[in-house]
C-alpha cells in the first residue's frame, strides 16, 4: 500500500533516503550499526544511479557514500511488503549490489588490488534469516578451514530491527526502538525525528515523493508485453516525459482526493487507470 505522504516514517524507503542524505546523522547512523568511529564521510549519494545495460537500464542504490580511508557503504532498507521472506532474495540481491559497486570502481579505472573495501547493510524490519538475531554479517571464508578468510575486504550486513533487544549495544538498541517503534529516547533519536518532521513539512519532498511513486509505476509499466490496453497508451502515447508528467499529475489528485490507497492499483489495472485518467483529466 502507498503511504501518505504526511505518514512516512523512518522505514519507509523515501523518508530513509532523506534523512540520510543528512551527512552527519548518516555518519552516526553508520557508526552506530557497525560499532566503528568515522571521522569524514562524503555527501550521501541518495538513490545512486549505475547502469548496468548498454542500453542504458540502472539500478539504483538507496545510500551510497565513503569515508575519510575510501571504505564504500551502501545502505538500503528493507520492507517486506507483504512478500515472504524468501521471495526478496536478499542473499543474491547483496551479491548483486556488491557487483555494482565493484564493476563502477573498475570502470573508473582501478585496479584489483585497489579495490575499495566495501559494506553492503541491509536494515530490514523483519528477521531475513530467521534465527533472532539482531546482526547477521557475512564475509567470504574458507569451507574447510574457517580461520581462514578470502580477505576481499567485502562485507554484506543484515540487521533485524525487531530482535529481541537482550545483548545489544546501548546505542544500537535505541536506534532499532526509533526505528520499529518510533520511541525517541536519546538526543540522537531526538535529531532524527526533528529531521523526519522537517522532510514530512517541504512540499518540495512531497512532490518528490510523487515522482518517485511515478517513476516506479512507470517502470512497471515498461516491464510489461506490448500488447497494452488504451488505458496504459494514454498514459504513454506522448512519449515517457510526458507520460510521466500525466501520472505524477494523476496521483497527485488522487492523494488530494482522499484515495492514496488506490494508487497501486494503476499500474496493473489498465480499466482503473483509463477510468481515472478521464475522471481527473479535465481538472
Amino acid at each position: 500500500m502507498t503511504k501518505k505522504f504526511e505518514e512516512l516514517v523512518m522505514t519507509d524507503d523515501f523518508m530513509f533516503g532523506k534523512v540520510m542524505e543528512n551527512n552527519e546523522l548518516c555518519r552516526h547512523v553508520l557508526e552506530i550499526l557497525l560499532q566503528t568511529k568515522i571521522e569524514t564521510l562524503e555527501y550521501p549519494d541518495r538513490e545512486k544511479e549505475i547502469r548496468v545495460t548498454g542500453k542504458g537500464k540502472s539500478v539504483r542504490l538507496d545510500i551510497f557514500t565513503k569515508d575519510e580511508h575510501d571504505i564504500i557503504y551502501d545502505a538500503e532498507m528493507q520492507n517486506q511488503n507483504g512478500k515472504p521472506v524468501e521471495k526478496l532474495y536478499l542473499s543474491k540481491r547483496s551479491r548483486f549490489y556488491q557487483s555494482l559497486i565493484d564493476s563502477q570502481l573498475m570502470e573508473r579505472g582501478t585496479l584489483y588490488r585497489d579495490l575499495n573495501e566495501s559494506y553492503v547493510i541491509f536494515l530490514c524490519t523483519f528477521d531475513p534469516f530467521g534465527e533472532g538475531k539482531y546482526q547477521y554479517t557475512f564475509r567470504n571464508i574458507c569451507e574447510e578451514n574457517t580461520q581462514l578468510s578470502l580477505n576481499d575486504k567485502s562485507t554484506k550486513v543484515f540487521f533485524n530491527i525487531t530482535a529481541d533487544r537482550s545483548g545489544m549495544p546501548d546505542e544500537i538498541r535505541d536506534l532499532f526502538d526509533y526505528l520499529e517503534k518510533n520511541i525517541v529516547s536519546t538526543p540522537f533519536t531526538e535529531e532524527l525525528e526533528r529531521e523526519v518532521e522537517k522532510i514530512r513539512f517541504n512540499e518540495e519532498r512531497r512532490r518528490e515523493y510523487m515522482k518517485t511513486i511515478t517513476h516506479e509505476m512507470d517502470i512497471r509499466l515498461e516491464g510489461r508485453d506490448e500488447g497494452l490496453e488504451e488505458g496504459i497508451e494514454i498514459g504513454r502515447a506522448e512519449g515517457m516525459e510526458e507520460g510521466q508528467e500525466l501520472l505524477l499529475n494523476l496521483i497527485q489528485k488522487m492523494a488530494e482526493n482522499g484515495e492514496t490507497e488506490e494508487i497501486p492499483r494503476l499500474p496493473t489495472d489498465d480499466k482503473f487507470l483509463k477510468e481515472k485518467l478521464e475522471q481527473y483529466g479535465n481538472r
